[in-house]
């Protein structure tokens, strides 16, 4: 077979006069086509390509990673998340207490939207919900009970949103007495540095602090610690607090939540399971760790908000948020606990202040934590345990109030709930 040959010796000639360079000649069309330089020159605008969108892929995925996914071959389509965050000790920057104020304050408070945490409610066995009680009245006694009930409310929220981040057990004394079995490094540095054998609680104390507990876990939502995971107080530096969002500042105590997705509300998908397990430790403490039964289970002092959190809860109603937000509904329905030693127009103002400038609202509320719904429809029952309504409809009847006159003493009989609704 024939090969068309080329000239394999050195030519040089002249260009306009000037000599140019010898021109070695290929040997064959072969030889030309494999020659590696010439490949290479071939390919290499398609590899820097590939290279850029390599180098872009990751850019995004990195930037929007826990909101990409790809489809699988059976049509469904899977998340790529970020990896948990890790849950740290609380262990300490070696800094004095003046240095840790300076560095405290100068961080500043997002200025990302904070929105408020959905309401808890119990569930579980009797056992199960008074060990939990038990659990949240300990961490507001050992780390909060200096703090204005603004403060303790805060360190429930806490506590709560934790159970519910896949980050943390699924319970609430699960996550109180998460690493407690340590000397150091515990999540709550009462449940593993001996302050649980130094000291305990006064009776009157321990039964204000279960009933703050008892009302946080029957819809109360304190919001402006939003879905916080993290508090520390302001005279020491965690090593973990620069990673983190600042939230909010409830005097001495700071409130920090993760940054990035899993500080949004699409992370907080842990199910609580509302079996709650018995630590020795609060077995001094509580009957239910113990394995007895409250001796004031019928009549506990938490069914009945303390006064401090009714006074609250009526002067400053938009710290709370709603206990329920309804599907498809938006959040013009709002349903609140409240306490019935509250002056009836203190509800008037706590609804008011809860709908907002909305010209459509209503809000519904009970004084018996355990008759309050946990959705939507409420039911015959509920209805008629209800203690207060409120409607607003400003393009239409204008705003109405009705009254449970058995609790809230009225001069006007129409201002009264009808019996149908109570009876």
């Amino acid at each position: 077979m024939s090969q068309m040959q080329f000239d394999l010796g050195e030519r040089a000639g002249r260009r306009d006069g000037v000599p140019t360079r010898p021109v070695r000649r290929a040997a064959s069309l072969s030889e030309l086509l494999l020659t590696p330089d010439l490949i290479f020159k071939a390919v290499q605008p398609f590899l820097l390509w590939a290279l850029g969108a390599v180098l872009v892929a990751f850019i995004v995925g990195f930037a929007f990673g826990p909101h990409l996914g790809w489809r699988d071959g059976d049509g469904s389509v899977t998340i790529m998340l970020p990896d948990l965050p890790v849950v740290e000790p609380l262990t300490l920057r070696d800094v004095s207490v003046d240095e840790a104020k300076r560095v405290n304050t100068a961080i500043p408070l997002t200025t990302d939207p904070v929105p408020a945490a959905k309401p808890w409610f119990l569930t579980g066995t009797p056992a199960d919900r008074d060990r939990a009680i038990d659990c949240l009245a300990a961490t507001i006694y050992y780390e909060a009970a200096n703090e204005a009930i603004e403060g303790q409310m805060a360190v429930v929220q806490v506590v709560l949103n934790r159970a519910r981040h896949p980050a943390y057990p699924k319970s609430i004394c699960g996550v109180v007495f998460q690493g407690h079995e340590r000397s150091t490094g515990c999540q709550f540095s009462y449940t593993c540095d001996g302050s649980m054998t130094r000291r305990r609680p006064a009776p009157e104390l321990w039964a204000r602090f279960r009933g703050l507990a008892r009302a946080m876990t029957n819809g109360i939502v304190y919001a402006p610690v939003g879905l916080a995971t993290h508090y520390h107080t302001d005279w020491v530096l965690p090593y973990w607090s620069a990673k983190l969002d600042k939230l909010r500042v409830e005097r001495t105590h700071l409130f920090f939540r993760f940054n990035g997705y899993w500080g949004t509300p699409a992370a907080f998908t842990g199910k609580p399971t509302g079996t709650e397990a018995s630590y020795a430790k609060m077995a001094s403490l509580s009957l239910a760790h113990a394995g007895g039964v409250p001796a004031d289970a019928e009549a506990d002092p938490g069914l009945v908000l303390d006064q401090d959190l009714a006074a609250l809860q009526s002067t400053a109603p938009d710290r709370f948020a709603t206990s329920i937000e309804p599907e498809n509904k938006g959040k013009d329905v709002f349903i609140l606990y409240v306490d019935p030693l509250l002056e009836p127009e203190a509800l008037a103002k706590m609804a008011n202040s809860a709908c907002g400038k909305l010209s459509k609202c209503k809000v519904l509320a009970w004084s018996d934590p355990d008759m309050m719904p946990k959705g939507l429809p409420i039911s015959v029952e509920e209805r008629a345990s209800m203690a207060f309504l409120y409607q607003r409809d400003k393009a239409g009847s204008g705003t109405r109030m009705q009254w449970n006159c058995e609790l809230f003493l009225r001069d006007e009989k129409g201002d009264c709930l009808p019996a149908a609704r109570r009876n």
